[in-house]
C-alpha cells in the first residue's frame, strides 16, 4: 500500500495511532465487552473490525463487522508460490505461481501440521503483556474458553515475537475526516475492512493510496461500482494507472475533506454531503464511500514499555522499539532486540518472498537460540545499526528489501550466522535455483507495473546453478 507516513511524523495529532498501549487504558474484559468481543480479543491479529481510529475509548468492534483476518475475497499473492516454498513442506504438485488466499493459509495449516508443532500452539489466545524480570521473560496471556477467561503468567528464556505488519491500520491525518468518520461510520472504512465489491453496486467510492491493495480494489469494484476515483501522492510504491480500469480516475493527493453541510442519516442511495478537496484545488464531489488503502503501521500492544508515542523516528532511545510505526526501532538484522537479543522478531522485513524468508530468519533465531551460532558483541551490532540508519534513514524505507540484491544479500547473511562454525557436510544451503528462476520473473514484473524500464533481458528459465544465476544478474 501507499501510506501517508508524513502525517504520523507531527509531533502533535498523535491520536491517529490509537491501537498504541500508551495513550490508552486496558480493556476490561469483564466489563467493557459482549460475547462478540470477547471472541475479537481472543482472535488472531486482523481477526475483526479495529477500534474506532477516532475514538478514545477501545470499544470494539466500530462499524459492525467482523471477519477473518485482512484479506478480501480477491486476493491473490503477488510474490510467486516458488519464491516462497519452504524448506520443511512443499507446495501439492502442479500448484500454480499465482493462488488464492484461501490455498495460501491451506498451505501455513499443513505445513504446521506435518511438522507436528500444532501441539504447541495455544489457540484463541491474546498476549496481555510481555516483560523481562530477572533473566526470564514473564508473559501474562488470556485465553478464551466456552466464553469465559483463563489467565495464565508463564516464563520463558527467550521470547519470539511474529505477529506480523497488518494489525494496526495507517490513518491520514486529513482535516475533516475525523467529522466524515463520526457523522457516516459505514461509509469511510480502511481497506482492512474491505471483503467484496458487492456493498458498493451502484456508488461512487474514492479509494485513497496507489499501492497494491488499493489497485486490486479499485479493479474489483470495476465490475459494480458507477464511479472510482483512486487517490495518489505520486509515491514511490504507487502502481501505473495503465492497471486501472476504465471506470477508474487516478487523482492527485488528498488536501482535505470540506466541512459537511448535514450530519443526518443518509439512505443508501444518498452521496456523502461534502466533498475531497484535491492538493490541485480540485474538488471531487457525489462520494458515496471512502476506502483508505493507506497501509499500516507497526505496533506491539504486549510491550507497552518499549513504546515511545511522544518521540519521532529520529529521536528514538536506544530502549525503544516503536516511535511512529514507520519502523521497529533497535534490531540486529531487523530480529534480534539490540538492548535484549533474547527478544527476537520474525517477519519484520518487507518486499520479500515472505514464506521463505521469515523461514530462513527463523533457522537464524534457532541457531542463536540453541547456542550453535552467536552473535557479535553488543558494541558490534549497535556500531552495525547506526551505519544502516545513516545509509537508509529511519523512513518506510528502512526494512525494505526491494533493492537490487537486498533480499538476496540478506539471506546470505543468515545462512553465515546459522552456518557460523558448522562442518562443510552440516552448512546449509540458501536459494536455490528455482527460486532464482523465480525471482527473476518477478524483477521484471516488478519493473513493468512500477513504470521502470527493463534494462536487462531476463528469460522466462534460467540455465545453470543458483550461484552462476546470481552471479550473471549483477554483472
Amino acid at each position: 500500500d501507499s501510506p501517508a507516513f508524513d502525517a504520523l511524523l507531527k509531533a502533535t495529532g498523535r491520536g491517529a495511532r490509537r491501537d498504541s498501549p500508551v495513550d490508552q487504558d486496558s480493556i476490561d474484559v469483564n466489563n467493557s465487552v459482549d460475547n462478540n468481543d470477547l471472541d475479537i480479543l481472543h482472535a488472531p491479529p486482523g481477526y475483526a473490525s479495529f477500534p474506532s481510529f477516532f475514538s478514545l475509548s477501545r470499544k470494539y468492534p466500530t462499524d459492525g463487522l467482523t471477519f477473518i483476518s485482512p484479506c478480501y475475497i480477491g486476493l491473490r499473492n503477488n510474490v510467486s508460490t516458488p519464491e516462497m516454498k519452504l524448506r520443511t513442506h512443499d507446495w501439492p504438485p502442479q500448484t500454480p505461481d499465482f493462488v488464492t488466499h484461501d490455498v495460501l493459509a491451506t498451505y501455513i495449516q499443513d505445513t504446521a501440521a506435518a511438522n507436528d508443532v500444532l501441539s504447541n500452539i495455544s489457540f484463541r489466545t491474546r498476549v496481555d503483556k510481555a516483560e523481562k524480570k530477572g533473566s526470564k521473560w514473564e508473559v501474562q496471556s488470556s485465553r478464551l474458553v466456552d466464553g469465559e477467561i483463563e489467565r495464565a503468567v508463564q516464563q520463558f528464556d527467550a521470547l519470539i515475537v511474529a505477529s506480523g505488519h497488518y494489525h494496526a491500520p495507517n490513518i491520514p491525518d486529513y482535516p475533516n475526516l475525523p467529522a466524515w468518520k463520526s457523522a457516516f461510520p459505514s461509509r469511510i472504512t480502511h481497506s482492512k475492512l474491505y471483503r467484496s465489491p458487492t456493498p458498493f453496486a451502484g456508488k461512487n467510492v474514492l479509494v485513497i493510496g496507489a499501492g497494491v491493495s488499493s489497485t486490486d480494489i479499485c479493479r474489483e469494484l470495476d465490475s459494480v461500482a458507477a464511479k472510482i476515483w483512486q487517490s495518489s501522492r505520486g509515491g514511490e510504491y504507487d502502481l501505473l494507472p495503465s492497471m486501472l480500469p476504465e471506470n477508474c480516475t487516478r487523482v492527485g493527493g488528498i488536501a482535505s475533506f470540506s466541512t459537511l453541510t448535514s450530519t443526518s442519516l443518509l439512505n443508501d442511495h444518498e452521496p456523502i454531503p461534502g466533498s475531497v478537496i484535491l492538493s490541485s484545488g480540485e474538488e471531487l464531489r457525489n462520494i458515496h464511500h471512502v476506502i483508505l488503502a493507506t497501509g499500516y503501521h507497526m505496533s506491539y500492544p504486549f510491550l507497552p514499555h518499549l513504546h515511545d508515542d511522544n518521540a519521532t523516528p529520529e529521536h528514538a532511545s536506544e530502549k525503544i522499539l516503536v516511535t511512529t510505526g514507520q519502523i521497529t526501532h533497535n534490531l540486529h538484522k531487523d530480529i534480534f532486540y539490540i538492548p535484549d537479543p533474547s527478544l527476537a522478531f520474525i517477519g519484520v522485513p518487507y518486499h520479500v518472498a515472505t514464506f521463505s524468508l521469515f523461514e530462513f530468519q527463523a533457522m537464524c533465531v534457532a541457531a542463536i537460540f540453541s547456542g550453535s551460532s552467536s552473535l557479535p558483541g553488543q558494541q558490534e551490532i549497535r556500531k552495525e545499526y547506526v551505519e544502516r540508519i545513516a545509509k537508509k534513514g529511519v523512513g518506510r524505507a528502512f526494512h525494505s528489501l526491494k533493492d537490487d540484491e537486498g533480499e538476496i544479500a540478506y539471506v546470505r547473511d543468515m545462512v553465515g550466522i546459522v552456518n557460523l562454525g558448522k562442518k562443510e557436510e552440516e552448512k546449509v544451503e540458501g536459494h536455490s535455483k528455482e527460486w532464482f528462476e523465480a525471482y527473476e520473473r518477478r524483477l521484471i514484473r516488478m519493473k513493468e507495473t512500477r513504470g521502470r524500464k527493463v534494462e536487462v533481458d531476463v528469460k522466462e528459465k534460467v540455465a545453470g546453478p543458483a550461484e552462476a544465476v546470481h552471479n550473471e544478474r549483477v554483472k
